[in-house]
């Protein structure tokens, strides 16, 4: 017996079901998921990307529309909303031009809420092989010589999703 795929209308009722709770969607607002799949025609991946990207880039606008005035926390907040955006529009890999797009729009708005989180993410680059190795750093504040802890994710999680489990760690 072969399996069947889900419909779209199937994978709209499952991603809505996810949203806020289960990754990729557990830090988004249900309402964005609502109207970004209400926009979506097909599962073909690229149209995905595009209607991610969207609504990854109406966050980021106002993350900068925030920073300009000095609004501190909620450019933050907002740079990381496009974060998670993006991410979903690159899940769970760039594998088509506008998924790529959306990875691209990731990268960029982890580094410009990372220098908001506490303590600030720093982009680090490892030599190796000839090559550069490309981590993030957050060292906490007040310690002299903090413990160093190493982590990263898979194919479905990447070093960039793992605030959950870095902000758990300077909770300890």
């Amino acid at each position: 017996m072969e399996a069947r795929g889900r419909t779209l209308e199937e994978t709209r009722t499952e991603i809505l079901r996810r949203a806020g709770r289960v990754n990729p969607f557990e830090r988004v607002r249900r309402e964005d998921v609502g109207e970004v799949l209400g926009r979506l025609s097909s599962l073909d991946p690229d149209p995905w990307g595009v209607e991610w990207g969207k609504i990854g880039a109406r966050y980021e606008s106002l993350g900068d529309e925030q920073e300009k005035r000095g609004e501190r926390d909620e450019a933050g907040k907002s740079y990381y909303l496009a974060y998670e955006y993006y991410r979903i529009g690159r899940y769970p890999v760039p594998s088509s031009p506008e998924k790529m797009n959306c990875y691209k729009g990731a990268l960029r708005n982890f580094q410009k809420a990372g220098k908001y989180l506490d303590p600030p993410v720093e982009r680090v680059e490892i030599p190796f092989e000839g090559k550069k190795v490309v981590g993030y750093l957050q060292v906490p504040r007040g310690l002299r010589r903090p413990p160093v802890v190493m982590h990263w994710g898979g194919v479905d999680g990447w070093k960039e999703d793992a605030r959950g489990q870095s902000e758990a760690l300077h909770r300890l």
